[in-house]
């Protein structure tokens, strides 16, 4: 799995023996090359954290408070994405 751009590393994840290759950011065409490799793919794009931020937060909730840990986490309610769904 890698966040971003994922594009120059399709061949190393095949190499490697990944059965899926997950990243936030693949153009057209190395998407193609990707398939013609045999290598499936995952592209969610960027800001598709944001349907599982309160989900990773209580899993951490739930791992710290088994280990006795005194923290406090807290989901970021920033936006930066550039692109507004009508």
């Amino acid at each position: 799995m890698l966040g971003g751009d994922g594009n120059k590393y399709i061949h190393q994840a095949k190499r490697m023996g990944a059965d899926v290759y997950v990243t936030g950011d693949l153009y057209f065409h190395v998407a193609h090359d990707a398939m013609m490799l045999g290598l499936n793919v995952v592209d969610p794009g960027h800001y598709a954290e944001k349907i599982m931020k309160e989900g990773v937060k209580a899993k951490l909730q739930s791992l710290c408070a088994d280990k006795k840990y005194d923290v406090q986490l807290f989901v970021s309610e920033s936006n930066t994405n550039p692109f507004q769904f009508m």
